[in-house]
């Protein structure tokens, strides 16, 4: 089921549910978008991430490794696009 059927997200808009840490993905992705990116990808708490080492280690890859894919993907395109990136809000 599309996220787009609940909220009028406008004709430019995709919801794309994936891992950020997949770099073949995230260069498909940047390589269709030419106006601007919003990176969401974050844990939605980060408190749980730090009870066990094998938490923490998938949070630090999503949050550095998924950025740097994010921010890779985009240096490789011929075109300047605009980048919003947040994390969690909450601790």
């Amino acid at each position: 089921m599309s996220l787009s059927g609940f909220f009028d997200l406008g004709e430019y808009v995709e919801i794309v549910q994936g891992d950020v840490r997949n770099l073949d993905l995230v260069n498909e992705l940047v390589n269709r978008c030419k106006t601007g990116i919003v990176h969401l990808a974050a844990d939605s708490r980060v408190s749980p991430s730090l009870a066990e080492r094998c938490f923490v280690i998938e949070s630090i890859q999503s949050t550095v490794l998924g950025t740097a894919n994010v921010l890779v993907a985009i240096t490789e395109v011929k075109y300047k696009s605009k980048v919003v990136h947040t994390r969690s809000s909450t601790t």
